[in-house]
């Protein structure tokens, strides 16, 4: 931002993202001296102090009065100064190196010009200096060291060399003059790269920026010509001619360090600056804006689909595709009266295998969950859905220091417990990220890996009383049946029950499970077809759950007790996330603890995967209804006795024989 001060000076301020600030909020102090030019970088949300005479901060706030426009009195506004803090000594110096790292930030946004009507839109020509002022200093410290590079030339010589031309040959024969015509291999600093690089010089020195720009940095034009008096040998392409070559350019491996230097050439080359009518260049106060939170967003996009590949963004008020997120509140129909929808939008939805997540980018620092934003997400989680599928989980996802490590925290929603969302901090992009098109990719990767490591991690939140604890409620009444019994009323079940599993399969439970099912397998058969039969429904799938603590989860507890999430008691939804993880590549310590284990077993990960589609079909259909009384009939509890136990085998057996696999099972992995 450049504000005049009505003395024929200049205050310019360069406010870069919070997020490359070391310190919190601060209030900077800085002495201008009226008619002079002064240069202040500060961050956003930063307080700035400015001191010099009364007509000349009059002046100054005139000027950013002219420059901010409707709707954008918040980016930047005249103030008091804060009671609650000292001021400190105001960074005041050169601003380009910060100016140049926030347009290689604009690169990856977009900058956004003031006002149409804003006379002399000297903001466009402040940009064309921008970019000629980051070619120079791309070019400085590599124009000495450019390469000469062999090159396929055709001229006419007196002392042939390469390739002759056969018509030239006869005719030098014919006529007597030593002169033929050749193709030849030619040692040459009259490469391509350094003809874009002199074309794009010769821009900078013959542009004539307004003269408020122009004051900015005088230097830019002479230092062009200077650099150009070195290239005097180089080939000068025109304008057109030089995109051309520089867009089909191919570097070699030596050439490879010239790239960031031919892609600001090619930014120099792209810009037109349009000439002033009216005076216009009278006009000495302008703002470039650099929406940082829009860049945010960008940069989860492209890390997003790098990690996930099909990524839905909804963008300026219009969903993606096949996301859907109506209101919370639908007006009561009314005779002749239009419906109308308000709707907001979750940024992103996305699948991570058979999970439907949303997630949310916050450009701010995080400090918990605001209430505006746990209110959005609360509805969110609610209704919205991708192609017809609500999330499981939501993640609000934050920036960090761009020295910040990826973290996470879990939130539960209200009032069950039933749905986690995922508080995300990811590092910002510095300076050096944004510099070159390799950087930004180096850094896309990156991210795009935090963002796979840490959505591996994710297990369904715990369900309170209202569902799993009635689930443990059923399988409690189930124990206190079996208590009241006969020891040997249970031994005819036990019996039908070893039969039907094989011994592997039943020896592989503990007594209590082996009891349960026993119970489960007795109730059913003595219950009429309308009783509710959801304890004995979540008596014959406890082995099922019982079978992964003992063969996967525990054993993964025990070799890496560091992993928090393999200790202590897990839902069932809970184990069938981790296993399902770990057996299609997850990254997360869980996933590689679990995957060891299934290693050592040899166990086929592919068939993990069908087990666990077929466990989740059994747990939605019917351990989920067994949560609530007189959903489950006897029909239900015979179509899980067949599946579970059935004819041998039945899907406890099949169960136990993929998680005990031998080495036969080698070639499946």
């Amino acid at each position: 931002m450049s504000l005049a001060d009505g003395h024929g000076g200049t205050v310019t301020v360069t406010i870069l993202p919070k997020m490359w600030s070391l310190e919190g909020v601060a209030t900077s102090s800085v002495e201008h001296a009226a008619g002079t030019t002064t240069h202040v970088k500060a961050y956003e949300l930063d307080f700035l102090n400015l001191r010099s005479t009364r007509a000349a901060c009059h002046e100054v706030v005139a000027s950013l009065a002219k420059v901010t426009g409707v709707g954008e009195a918040k980016l930047i506004e005249s103030c008091p100064p804060p009671k609650t803090q000292a001021a400190i000594s105001a960074v005041v110096g050169s601003p380009f190196a910060d100016l140049i790292a926030l347009m290689n930030l604009a690169d990856k946004s977009g900058v956004r010009r003031t006002d149409e009507s804003f006379t002399g839109l000297l903001d466009r020509a402040f940009t064309r200096l921008l970019t000629q002022e980051r070619f120079l200093r791309a070019l400085e410290p590599l124009l000495f060291k450019a390469r000469p590079r062999y090159i396929e030339t055709t001229g006419v010589l007196t002392s042939p060399k390469g390739r002759l031309h056969d018509k030239s040959l006869m005719l030098s024969q014919f006529t007597g003059q030593p002169w033929v015509t050749a193709t030849f291999d030619d040692l040459t600093m009259d490469t391509p790269v350094l003809q874009v690089v002199n074309s794009a010089l010769h821009v900078v020195a013959s542009d004539r920026l307004p003269a408020a720009i122009r004051a900015l940095n005088s230097k830019v034009e002479v230092r062009a010509v200077q650099f150009a008096r070195h290239l005097t040998h180089v080939s000068r392409l025109p304008r057109e001619r030089a995109l051309l070559v520089g867009e089909r350019l191919w570097l070699s491996a030596l050439e490879r360090q010239w790239q960031p230097v031919v892609e600001a050439a090619l930014d120099v080359l792209r810009r037109y600056g349009p000439t002033p009518a009216d005076g216009a260049d009278s006009s000495d106060s302008f703002v470039v804006h650099v929406f940082s939170e829009k860049f945010w967003e960008q940069v989860l996009h492209e890390s997003l689909n790098v990690a996930f590949r099909d990524i839905r963004l909804s963008a300026d008020a219009s969903p993606g595709e096949g996301i859907q997120a109506p209101g919370p509140w639908r007006q009561r129909p009314q005779p002749n009266q239009s419906q109308s929808n308000t709707t907001t939008l979750p940024d992103f939805m996305f699948r991570d295998g058979a999970r439907v997540v949303l997630a949310d980018a916050k450009y701010k620092r995080p400090r918990g969950i605001s209430a505006q934003d746990g209110y959005q997400l609360f509805a969110y989680s609610h209704l919205a859905s991708l192609d017809g599928a609500t999330s499981e989980f939501g993640a609000l996802i934050y920036p960090g220091n761009p020295s910040t490590d990826p973290r996470q925290d879990e939130w539960w929603r209200r009032p069950h417990d039933d749905y986690a969302l995922w508080s995300i901090q990811l590092p910002f992009p510095n300076p050096h990220d944004l510099a070159t098109a390799e950087a930004w990719s180096r850094y896309i990767a990156r991210t795009a890996r935090a963002v796979r490591d840490l959505v591996a991690e994710w297990t369904p939140a715990p369900r309170t009383a209202a569902h799993e604890g009635v689930v443990r409620q059923r399988l409690s009444e189930l124990k206190a049946i079996a208590a009241t019994l006969p020891p040997q009323t249970l031994d005819a079940s036990r019996k039908r029950l070893k039969g039907a599993l094989g011994e592997p399969c039943w020896s592989s439970l503990d007594k209590a499970v082996q009891t349960m099912a026993a119970t489960a397998e007795y109730v059913g058969f003595i219950l009429g077809d309308d009783a509710d039969f959801s304890g004995p429904v979540l008596g014959l799938l406890a082995p099922v759950e019982a079978l992964l603590h003992g063969l996967v989860i525990e054993p993964a507890g025990r070799a890496h007790p560091e992993v928090p999430s393999l200790q202590g008691p897990r839902t069932f939804g809970q184990i069938l996330e981790m296993l399902f993880n770990a057996a299609s590549g997850g990254n997360g310590p869980a996933s590689s603890a679990i995957r060891e284990v299934l290693h050592s077993n040899n166990v086929p990960l592919g068939q993990v995967c069908e087990a666990v589609d077929r466990m989740r079909d059994l747990k939605n259909n019917y351990r989920n209804p067994a949560a609530h009384k007189e959903v489950l009939n006897g029909q239900h509890w015979r179509e899980v006795y067949d599946v579970v136990v059935g004819a041998r085998p039945g899907f406890l057996a099949e169960l136990t024989d993929l998680l005990r696999s031998s080495s036969a099972n080698c070639a499946d992995v």
